[in-house]
Formats: structure tokens, sequence, C-alpha cells
């Protein structure tokens, strides 16, 4: 697990928590109804990788109500563990 504070000298910065698991794909995953409950309740957003694919699965709790998959190419801004 990787967390990343938007501002790292502020300690109310806002943060991103990365969590890596190489050995799933995003069809592998079969939690995204609770997961989707969780953000929703906690006024999170959250974003699913996938380094193989290089596509990604994200909720946004202040849009849509639903997933949204996207082909995103190589992205640096999720770090390999």
């Amino acid at each position: 697990m990787t967390i990343l504070k938007e501002d790292a000298n502020d300690p109310e910065s806002s943060f991103s928590v990365y969590l890596n698991y190489s050995k799933y794909t995003l069809n592998d995953f079969s939690f995204y109804d609770e997961l989707m409950d969780f953000a929703r309740e906690n006024e999170l957003y959250v974003i699913v990788y996938d380094h193989n694919t290089k596509s990604r699965k994200g909720y946004w709790y202040d849009e849509e109500d639903e997933w949204i998959e996207q082909e995103m190419g190589d992205n640096a801004t999720y770090p390999k563990q």
C-alpha cells in the first residue's frame, strides 16, 4: 500500500491510497457494488487501474452512480510495486 498526500507538508491535505494486486485484472474483482456503496457513503473517488491492459474503472461519488471504464494507455501516476 502506498499513500500519497497532495501536499506533504499539510497534515490536512487530500491524499490518495494505492493498493497493488498484481495477480488480478479489472474483471477478477467481484466487489464493485460494495466498493461503490463505501465510496458513496464516505464521499470518495475510486479508480481501479489495470497495468496489464492499461485500462481503468472509476467511480466518482458526486457524478453518475455507475462505474466508468476507460482505456488509459501507460500512466506513471499509478505507482507500480
